[in-house]
């Protein structure tokens, strides 16, 4: 699933439904560390503009892309609205 067209996009609100994977989306500790920085980034940004940011990761069933606000972010979890959750290593990247 590596086309853009692959991408399903999917409400906040079904994330709870999802399954994610222990493993890691990325493989290098560069790309994990750049990650975390650009959500926390992303996390400020959208709270002082109250700003929605684009999210790619993947569950068992592929690559997703949900818009949103992103609340945390923690070394494991990004927090959504209504305490929903999606683990760091299953992120792909964040556009803000």
């Amino acid at each position: 699933m590596s086309t853009l067209s692959a991408v399903r996009i999917v409400e906040k609100e079904h994330i709870g439904d999802l399954e994610f994977p222990p493993s890691d989306v990325l493989e290098s500790k560069e790309k994990r560390i750049f990650r975390l920085k650009n959500l926390h980034s992303a996390c400020e940004y959208g709270n002082i503009a109250r700003h929605k940011v684009e999210i790619l990761f993947e569950d068992i069933g592929g690559k997703k892309k949900v818009e949103t606000t992103l609340w945390e972010v923690s070394e494991k979890f990004i927090f959504l609205k209504h305490n929903i959750t999606i683990p760091v290593n299953r992120i792909w990247s964040v556009k803000f």
